[in-house]
């Protein structure tokens, strides 16, 4: 650069001592306060989750509990679509949080910040006070957006997301000016590994560094680590989930979009897809609505590259949103508010409209800052009544709100043990919730064998249901949230219609025709139209800690609907309290058809220990009629811990005398006690099941079917040691992995059959 050219450089750059002094100044206490607007507006969503977010909180909490990143035990199906953000999610699940919302939020939280930092000092340094100015109408504009402040707070991927592809253009640029180390590279794999469609923006950002080097003849050894590092990132990924899943993609692709048969069918379904986005009602239209200030902004937009002096940067910003936009046209629609798949591109189309306004103040010459103010004054009168509305609406509606989701998969768990499998539509707070099931997904998003039933392969979608016997269905339609599988979900999933599409409990989960090896049979006591034989209560239970119990009855001549309203109530110090938690067995398959005199019933509760230790009567309570159970101690966390090491050493014995499924209902009473897996639990349970698939293995020439009875069984049995102990030792994990193996090729075969 020539010496005036450096003379006239240094001119324009202020020294970095104006730029710590003007923080003190005015405008950096307004931009403060935008984002501490901002950060209220986020609070004001605070309680609201989408979710999605707990599907990612599954794989995160198997991850960490030594399972390998899968949904279900020992299913390899990649149902995340967000790398990054999965592994993050590991690190409260590794501090033992039960619930990693709050960290969630945190990120998002942080994000946002860093989103506005960024948008600020992309003016901070500027010379003239007009340009200094623009930083905080940017921070306005995202202070007030419900996209940001919904997506950033609802606990997904995406407000990192969005902070990463904001930070990654932004330093793209900054290298192109200098000889700064290339840390893009890292930022852009973040892109790229934090959503599949981050490849898009990488490319975008690519064409735009490549156009600009040929044309200004810069090149440079280290711009190959740009070129090189991302692309790296995301064929690592592609190579890892083909080696690991067996699919390169995640599995919404597979089960949610389209495949294009060639480059020319997929320009003409993006050409057909952004026709259609063009139309009033359509995402798009709905999105560009709720960011700004409508198809005005839009319209506006070029105006932001008349300046020479931001034309570079500003070409990059509209490079990447419209590569994001690309991403919009082609996933057509969501289910979540306030524009998702467009939150990304928010912070690139605010900086390109502040642009645009900017230069048109600066033809007011001598009044352009109070013209800027003016325009983004108006611009906000327009769009903040808009955004508030959508803000208040979407909080009060809550749409797909996982608060709901996981009350109900808390309540499921009243319904039966860990280990069984449930059918459902929702698997994200539900599935979370409901811990002990394997979920079965019925749009194909835990497993690759449902993807595509809703228009083709019924016949292998049927069959595939029948073969895993699904203990339990559960559906919704959206007018009833707690109506199990309405006619409407029947008709979109026909083969959930087996059994008549209402709670399925398979006969063997709730109908016996003999107590369980590990039921105390009891004197048979009379209660409400049926005969009580039989339970496993615990000995001892963990202060204020839920547990489940099992009561055995059969019918007698006499109807049942009495034992509908059976409760049960801790009698001890203190007084008495009610111990039950949740229960739905007798209200959904209490008084079903099937429950013959012959055969036993299976009732099961989650019960709530009193706060205050202490030795307490555990009474069952019908009508008038009140029985007490047992005599259960309440036991604080050391006392609990010894009693835990007790039932181990009843459980090893039990073991050693051939008593497998005693000693494995022991191990769990230790496990809940001692909030870990007792010393031999996990050895014994996989060496039954190994004994399980060996003879199941022996059957597979013979019959399938019953070699996949035994696996399924041996299965259920592993799942419940893993979830009852939060972790897998790994002999659990390996013979899991063994295990769900088995019944893969055993499933495969009767498929092919057909």
């Amino acid at each position: 650069m020539p010496p005036a050219e450096q003379t006239r450089e240094r001119a324009v750059q202020p020294p970095r001592a104006g730029v710590l002094q003007g923080m003190l100044h005015g405008r950096s206490a307004l931009a403060a306060a935008l984002v501490a607007l901002g950060l209220a507006h986020l609070y004001f969503h605070a309680s609201y989750t989408l979710d999605d977010a707990y599907i990612t909180f599954r794989y995160a909490r198997n991850l960490a509990g030594g399972l390998g990143l899968v949904y279900n035990p020992g299913d390899h199906v990649k149902g995340y679509s967000n790398t990054l953000y999965t592994l993050f999610m590991t690190l409260p699940e590794l501090l033992g949080s039960r619930d990693p919302i709050a960290f969630s939020k945190r990120i998002g939280a942080l994000s946002f910040v860093w989103v506005c930092v960024l948008g600020y000092l992309l003016y901070a340094r500027e010379e003239r006070p007009e340009l200094r100015d623009r930083g905080v109408y940017v921070l306005a504009w995202l202070a007030t957006c419900a996209a940001l402040a919904v997506h950033f707070i609802g606990g997904l991927e995406t407000g990192l997301h969005t902070a990463l592809v904001f930070a990654a253009v932004l330093r793209r640029v900054r290298e192109q000016d200098g000889a700064s180390a290339p840390w893009s590279a890292l930022l852009f794999a973040g892109v790229v590994w934090s959503r599949p469609e981050g490849i898009l923006i990488f490319a975008a950002a690519t064409l735009h560094d490549l156009l600009w080097r040929t044309r200004s003849g810069k090149f440079a050894g280290r711009d190959l680590w740009f070129y090189f590092v991302p692309p790296a990132a995301y064929a690592a990924e592609l190579v890892l989930s083909r080696w690991y899943y067996g699919a390169p993609f995640p599995q919404t692709y597979y089960a949610k979009a389209g495949a294009t048969r060639d480059a020319l069918d997929a320009l003409r379904v993006l050409w057909a897809g952004l026709r259609a986005q063009l139309h009033a009602g359509a995402y798009l239209a709905r999105g560009t609505d709720s960011i700004a200030i409508g198809w005005a902004g839009w319209l506006i937009l070029p105006l932001a590259f008349v300046s020479r002096r931001t034309l570079r940067r500003n070409f990059a910003l509209l490079f990447a949103l419209l590569a994001q936009l690309v991403f919009v046209v082609r996933a057509g629609d969501d289910w979540a508010p306030a524009f998702r798949f467009g939150v990304p591109l928010i912070p690139l189309f605010v900086v390109l409209l502040v642009e645009a306004l900017g230069n048109i103040a600066a033809l007011g010459r001598g009044h352009q800052r109070l013209l800027l103010a003016a325009l983004t004054a108006a611009g906000l009168a327009f769009s903040l009544p808009r955004q508030w509305r959508d803000s208040e609406l979407i909080q009060k509606q809550q749409p797909v709100n996982a608060r709901n989701k996981l009350v109900q998969g808390r309540s499921f768990t009243a319904l039966a043990p860990a280990g069984i499998t449930l059918s459902s539509f929702d698997i994200g707070g539900q599935g979370y919730a409901a811990g002990g099931f394997d979920i079965l997904d019925t749009v194909g998003l835990t497993v690759r064998e449902t993807t595509g039933c809703r228009d083709r392969m019924l016949p292998r979608c049927v069959r595939y249901a029948e073969l895993i016997r699904p203990e339990l269905v559960r559906m919704h339609n959206n007018k009833r949230r707690d109506a199990f599988v309405s006619s409407t979900v029947r008709k979109l999933e026909p083969y959930l219609e087996l059994d008549g599409g209402k709670v399925l409990l398979a006969r063997q989960l709730v109908l016996l025709s003999e107590l369980p090896a590990w039921a105390r049979a009891r004197d048979s006591s009379e209660l409400g139209g049926a005969r009580l034989i039989g339970d496993d209560l615990p000995v001892a239970v963990l202060a204020s800690e839920a547990s489940q119990l099992e009561l055995f009855w059969k019918r007698s001549d006499a109807a049942v609907d009495p034992l509908l309203a059976r409760r049960l109530e801790w009698h001890g110090p203190g007084g008495h309290y009610s111990a039950q938690a949740s229960d739905l067995v007798w209200k959904r398959a209490g008084s079903a058809g099937g429950w013959s005199t012959e055969l036993i019933f299976l009732d099961r509760a989650n019960v709530v220990a009193p706060a205050k230790p202490g030795s307490y009567e555990l009474l069952l309570v019908v009508g008038s009629q009140r029985l007490v159970l047992d005599r259960v101690e309440v036991l604080a966390v050391d006392p609990a811990a010894r009693r835990a090491e007790q039932l181990a050493s009843q459980a090893a014995a039990s073991w050693v005398g051939g008593q497998a499924l005693v000693a494995f209902q022991h191990w769990g009473r230790s496990a809940e006690l001692g909030r870990r897996a007792p010393i031999g639990y996990h050895a014994a349970v996989a060496q039954y099941a190994r004994e399980q698939r060996s003879r199941a293995e022996t059957l597979v020439s013979s019959d399938r079917l019953a070699a996949l009875r035994l696996a399924q069984q041996a299965k259920r049995l592993l799942h419940r040691a893993y979830w009852e102990s939060g972790r897998a030792s790994a002999a659990l994990h390996h013979e899991i992995e063994a295990n769900a193996e088995l019944r893969r090729k055993l499933i495969e075969a009767e498929l092919e059959s057909l």
